[in-house]
């Protein structure tokens, strides 16, 4: 069965249910998901200019605290493309993914991933039509995501049956920047949002 937006193949059941996790944990570092223009996910600042060419990105988690052992699933939302620009996405074919990350956000499930600290969700290719500059790729929360308790970045992890919801950073990619920018800066957050998150976890 297809989904009626994305046309993808929709996830089996278990998938789902691992997606949906049933633990609930987060501490500081647990990890993060990010934007990059190399699939070491060692450079996160880069230029794209116009042309029919274009620039590949890659979308990796990155395991610590929590998810070190090796995650199971991840969900996440892609953000910050310039209106004039194209996204072409192509999923780590080893995964089960449902959804766009470029619209409500995806989900993907697949068997644990521990032998590496660096997992590729997805590779996309960037076409841009127009000069811009100071564009940021950000990371974000699926919408809605898939469990209500966790309005976040989110990977499981690999501890069946409970494949637990960990909250990870969401690490953004800085495009054509006119001023240098660090990699491993999160997203800002506002002191009230990143309190109320908190407060999930308690």
């Amino acid at each position: 069965m297809l989904h009626p937006r994305t046309g993808l193949a929709l996830l089996p059941l278990a998938i789902v249910a691992i997606v949906a996790g049933s633990g609930r944990a987060q501490t500081v570092n647990d990890g993060s998901i990010g934007i990059y223009f190399d699939p070491e996910g060692t450079i996160c600042q880069g230029t794209i200019p116009p042309g029919p060419t274009g620039s590949t990105v890659y979308v990796l988690a990155k395991l610590a605290g929590l998810s070190a052992g090796g995650i199971a699933a991840a969900e996440f939302r892609f953000t910050g493309v310039p209106a004039s620009w194209e996204v072409f996405p192509v999923a780590n074919p080893a995964h089960l993914t449902q959804g766009n990350p470029f619209l409500d956000g995806v989900v993907s499930g697949f068997e644990c991933e521990s032998k590496t600290p660096t997992v590729l969700l997805y590779t996309v290719l960037v076409l841009a039509h127009s000069e811009e500059t100071n564009v940021q790729f950000q990371i974000e929360q699926r919408n809605p995501p898939a469990n209500p308790s966790f309005p976040c970045p989110h990977v499981n992890l690999c501890d069946a049956p409970a494949y637990t919801d960990v909250c990870v950073e969401g690490l953004p990619c800085f495009v054509n920047a006119t001023t240098p920018r660090k990699c491993g800066d999160p997203l800002a957050v506002s002191p009230v949002s990143w309190s109320g998150l908190k407060s999930v976890f308690r």
